[in-house]
């Protein structure tokens, strides 16, 4: 209906159970009478982006059972939500924290343990953070299958915001039954002691990560089916174990998997991204002359991708060797020149 204010007499509806007010894009706040509604079991608020907190009281209604809310413009958790022990509706929740207050909500997150689904916008390259992300516990909240980490976007990353951001990452420990990781403007070098512990880990996801030098060993992940990595200008290499017979040996002996210079590698894996990864040169380092030719017939011996159906490889100029990918169906290459595009070829 296009609304621009919910009436405060709203309030004195007080058998009121199910309230849907989405899609009304000019609603800024909900009146405070709103807490009066002790029977509402469900509130939804979808479509409602200038909706930037929610009533002072809100926790005052004790029997809400659903909440449906777009919280990309929200500045913090209201204080309480993790309390509402009756609250089992809330699957997905975004939040923005809000860079001008240290209760940005930390503590709030353990309360929400029915959480499928987790986005945190707007993280500072700040100790304050490392520190209060301690608080989060989003260990605890077993049920969680994906968690999207944004931090704030700027021109360049200190060396102490770089520590910061390792420490933040390492507090926010998500629960191993992870499905989805998504981490975008991460200034961190390397990645967290946690990360091999995610064995459901489905989706892989890094965006704007720049510091960031290799990966952790993807091939840890045996339900690995979705890699998308963007504008990762410090990679060089998808891992930092060399590729060569002794490397393939060593790997074997480490338990990575079966020896890879006559299996598969990564046999989950469906899609593949590579986009905007300007010093991206292999998934191993090479000790092998990269002049010198491959022989076709040894071809049997390099590592492959069995499952690889979507490959998609741009603007990666120095992209020269790949395992194998003999099933892929879907192939996009645009290396940023037509003679890296032929090199990789």
């Amino acid at each position: 209906m296009n609304i621009s204010t919910v009436p405060s007499p709203i309030g004195k509806l007080k058998h009121l159970r199910y309230l849907d007010l989405s899609d009304n894009f000019q609603i800024r706040m909900l009146p405070d009478s709103i807490t009066k509604l002790h029977n509402l079991q469900t509130l939804r608020l979808y479509g409602c982006p200038c909706i930037t907190k929610l009533p002072h009281d809100f926790t005052k209604l004790v029997n809400l059972r659903l909440l449906q809310i777009d919280t990309l413009s929200l500045t913090h958790i209201p204080r309480g939500l993790g309390q509402m022990t009756s609250l089992k509706g809330l699957s997905d929740f975004q939040i923005r924290m809000n860079s001008n207050s240290r209760d940005s909500g930390w503590k709030e997150l353990p309360g929400l343990n029915k959480l499928r689904d987790l986005t945190i916008l707007n993280l500072n390259h700040r100790k304050d953070v490392a520190l209060e992300s301690k608080a989060a516990n989003l260990k605890g909240i077993q049920q969680l299958q994906r968690l999207e980490l944004k931090w704030k976007q700027i021109s360049k990353v200190n060396e102490l915001s770089v520590g910061y951001d390792e420490q933040s990452l390492e507090a926010m420990q998500p629960h191993p039954k992870l499905e989805e990781l998504v981490l975008c403007n991460y200034g961190g070098v390397k990645f967290p002691s946690w990360m091999p512990s995610l064995t459901t880990l489905v989706k892989f996801s890094l965006e704007d990560c720049n510091k960031c030098q290799y990966l952790p060993p993807l091939e840890q992940f045996p339900f690995l089916e979705y890699i998308y990595l963007n504008k990762l200008d410090s990679l060089e290499y998808m891992s930092e174990i060399d590729y060569s017979e002794d490397s393939l040996e060593y790997m074997s002996e480490i338990d990575y998997g079966e020896e890879l210079s006559n299996s598969s590698f990564i046999p989950s894996l469906n899609e593949l991204y590579l986009l905007r990864c300007p010093n991206l040169k292999g998934w191993w380092r090479q000790r092998r002359d990269s002049s010198e030719e491959v022989d076709d017939d040894n071809n049997h011996l390099l590592p492959f991708f069995p499952g690889l159906s979507d490959l998609e490889i741009k603007n990666c100029p120095k992209l020269t060797s790949m395992p194998l990918f003999p099933n892929v169906e879907t192939l996009t290459l645009d290396m940023g020149s037509t003679s890296a595009t032929n090199q990789l070829r």
